[in-house]
């Protein structure tokens, strides 16, 4: 009995076996895998295991986690299993082997096969299985510890005492899932059903290992899962996240050549594309752009949107599909052609999990298994069918779904905690726990625990790093690049406000400012001449400085939802973004230097009107990398934009003009130091009145007295200065950035 229960185990593909084929020459003889010396030119990459094959009878034979296929000539016998060695060469009492059918056709002909077999991605064909244990605990606050007037070392100290042993702790732990024990497998199309605050969606990020802080593990086929898991599921998150100025095909394209396994051809991927995009039923707007809230692109419509979503998680070909509230926000119309679309999916061979709140009859009647939660535990879990069934068999009229009545509508409500009958609900809730601890549903759904090798794994799982980048940097700067500067031009508007910001300031503060070309250096000319260079450089300060924080803080939630999924690397999609910056950084304070240069009779000089719009841009340069910072440390822009006056009041004040700068000292004096206005001034004047120029009066006799107040350094270190806070600040944004997927790479909110 136990080699039947074995052998019948060894059909089923564990969790680090994947299939494939490469042809080989068929005469060949018997040699291991990982030595290539009679395998002709074909390559193989063995993970570290070795395989021996036995192609005239179409055997492979595995060591430890292998796949192999035995026919009983001169190899371990079909369906049996022989003794297995470890890593390290150990022999062990059972071994690993599993038949697999598809080999024996794959062997037979005259062009022979070769098995590959890397850290598992498919499973077409074979059994698949998806287990849990959960308990997740989040720190809150005791609520039996009450304020104290008291608080803190000090009021300890003073009244001459110690804080007790015997004290309850300030805080505690709020149970959010409580030892939740399940099973489901590939072909599942589940809905984890509950009232709102019930654990649903910290559910599924445990059981998705976005949230690697619970108690407990997730085996496949009864095996632990480690940091490949994330390559066999996907992840559809609530709200959808795309950039609006794409199409849904070069959106897909886009994820296709940075997600999906290298080793795959180009022609394929696209081919997947094309296939995804029918399978999901999105052709008639495939040439369409996303578009979204918060563009002036109308877009896509909210189900399409959703469907756009799925077939982004579908091009990996993961094994199992993660949906979080998926109809949230969607008519009965669209929710139901989302969830046939997923029933497809499904019955393609995958496992799909997703939350839903009361979904309307109609979908409801598309799942093919329901979990039912209430206040982080169990209430039933099993085939939707048998639902009604589970409950009309506890003999409780209350529990009876009455005729023509939405069922989803009515388990929800009933498992719910009224606050009209909070203690009765409330016990009902308990009681119905209780029902299915000991039912035999609970019991089939927690019977694999037997099969797991060491009971301890049941406990405790090991953390993972969330991405696996597909892509080298190269192609993720390329592809970024390209996708920026299509943006550029499909939505113009970003661009051309800032463009047409500086254009009209400039026209009106050049005519504010309209002079003599070269006119003497009287007092008051030169004072007018301040005034205008602080206006210009807080003019371009502050268009770049809140254009910036628009533009990167709405694409920074795209780009951490990609990180997560292993699309892009912060550093090609950081440098990818700097450069289409330059476009507004460059563009606009060039166009306002040259008009307000033109208008205001600024010196007449090939070389001072480059110095001049040098600056300038220099200036936007600076301003745009802080605007950079400010966008990276949130995705809200209005959080960032709150932010920035922080920034301008120390620039403005210590800019020379509304200060005297020979007067500062201590911490003052520091402030001026970084003050990029100072520099940008500074540097504006020297060049407006050399030391060689026959502008100056009695009354402005030389360079000096245009400069006293301000405190300036020569011309070349107010460039640097420039120049080194631009790179600096753009330096520490890029940080800023990383430090932000980092330390959301285990745990994702």
């Amino acid at each position: 009995m136990e080699s039947d229960q074995r052998s019948q185990k060894g059909t089923n593909v564990g969790l680090h076996d994947e299939i494939a084929y490469e042809s080989i020459d068929s005469h060949a003889s018997p040699s291991r895998l990982g030595s290539m010396d009679r395998l002709g030119s074909s390559r193989l990459v063995t993970v570290g295991l070795a395989y021996e094959v036995c192609r005239d009878r179409g055997v492979v034979t595995g060591i430890k986690d292998a796949a192999t296929v035995e026919d009983g000539t001169g190899c371990p016998a079909q369906g049996e299993r022989g003794p297995s060695v470890d890593r390290a060469g150990t022999k062990s009492g059972s071994s690993n082997h599993l038949r697999l059918p598809a080999l024996e056709t794959a062997f037979s002909t005259k062009t022979q096969t070769k098995l590959r077999v890397s850290r598992g991605k498919s499973y077409e064909g074979e059994h698949f299985s998806l287990s849990w244990t959960i308990t997740l605990q989040v720190p809150i606050k005791n609520p039996a510890v009450g304020e104290s007037t008291d608080k803190g070392l000090w009021s300890l100290l003073r009244k001459g005492r110690s804080k007790a042993s015997s004290d309850p702790p300030r805080r505690t732990k709020k149970t959010i899932l409580d030892g939740l024990v399940g099973r489901a497998e590939k072909g599942q199309l589940m809905a984890v059903m509950g009232s709102s605050g019930c654990g649903k969606t910290s559910f599924l990020n445990c059981i998705s290992m976005r949230n690697q802080s619970f108690v407990g593990n997730i085996f496949v086929n009864e095996k632990e899962i480690d940091g490949r898991y994330f390559s066999l599921a996907g992840f559809v998150h609530q709200d959808d996240l795309f950039l609006p100025t794409e199409t849904v095909r070069e959106h897909l394209t886009f994820h296709a050549l940075l997600r999906c396994d290298p080793c795959v051809r180009k022609d394929l991927r696209l081919k997947r594309v094309e296939t995804l995009i029918k399978t999901v039923n999105l052709e008639h707007v495939s040439d369409s752009l996303l578009g979204g809230p918060g563009s002036f692109i109308r877009g896509l419509s909210g189900g399409e949107r959703r469907r756009v979503s799925f077939a982004t998680e579908l091009l990996s070909d993961p094994v199992i599909i993660f949906a979080d509230e998926f109809t949230t926000g969607l008519d009965a119309s669209m929710a139901k052609s989302v969830c046939l679309a997923l029933r497809k999916v499904a019955a393609g061979g995958r496992l799909v999990i997703g939350t839903i709140h009361q979904p309307s009859s109609d979908v409801f009647a598309l799942f093919t298994h329901v979990m039912l939660m209430t206040q982080g535990r169990v209430i039933y879990m099993g085939p939707r069918t048998a639902l009604a069934a589970y409950f009309e068999r506890q003999g409780d009229p209350s529990l009876l779904c009455p005729p023509r009545h939405n069922p989803a509508d009515f388990f929800v409500t009933l498992v719910a905690l009224h606050p009209q009958d909070p203690v009765g609900s409330q016990k009902r809730i308990d009681n119905l726990v209780a029902i299915y601890q000991a039912s035999p549903e609970r019991v089939a759904m927690s019977d694999w625990q037997q099969d797991v090798a060491f009971p301890e794994l049941l406990l405790y799982h090991r953390s993972f790093k969330m991405r696996h980048f597909q892509a080298s940097s190269y192609t993720q700067f390329r592809l970024c690049f390209q996708r920026n500067v299509r943006a550029l031009f499909r939505d113009p508007m970003s661009f051309g406000a800032a463009l047409g910001s500086g254009f009209i300031t400039g026209i009106i503060l050049g005519l504010a400012y309209a002079t003599a070309p070269n006119a003497p250096a009287t007092a008051e000319h030169v004072r007018n001449t301040e005034g205008l260079f602080f206006l210009a450089n807080l003019q371009v300060f502050l268009i770049i400085l809140y254009a910036t924080i628009m533009a990167f803080s709405a694409e920074t939630k795209v780009f951490m939802r990609e990180n997560q999924a292993g699309a892009n690397r912060v550093g090609a999609y950081y440098l990818s973004k700097t450069f289409t910056g330059w476009a507004v950084e460059i563009a606009m304070p060039f166009v306002f230097a040259l008009l307000v240069w033109a208008l205001a009779g600024l010196q007449r000089s090939p070389e001072g009107f480059f110095i001049f719009a040098g600056v300038m841009i220099l200036n936007a340069l600076c301003f745009g990398s802080i605007g950079y910072c400010l966008a990276a440390m949130t995705s809200d822009p209005q959080i960032a934009m709150a932010i920035a006056p922080v920034l301008v009041l120390p620039n403005v004040v210590f800019s020379g003009i509304m200060y005297d700068l020979s007067l500062t000292y201590g911490f003052r004096e520091f402030l001026a130091y970084i003050s990029i206005l100072r520099y940008a001034q500074a540097a504006m004047l020297i060049n407006e009145f050399p030391p060689s120029s026959t502008r100056f009066t009695s009354e402005i006799p030389n360079q000096e007295a245009v400069l006293e107040g301000l405190n300036a350094f020569p011309l070349s270190t107010n460039l640097w200065a420039l120049a080194s806070a631009a790179v600096v600040f753009r330096i520490i944004a890029y940080l800023i950035l990383l430090l932000r997927t980092t330390r959301e790479r285990i745990v994702v909110r």
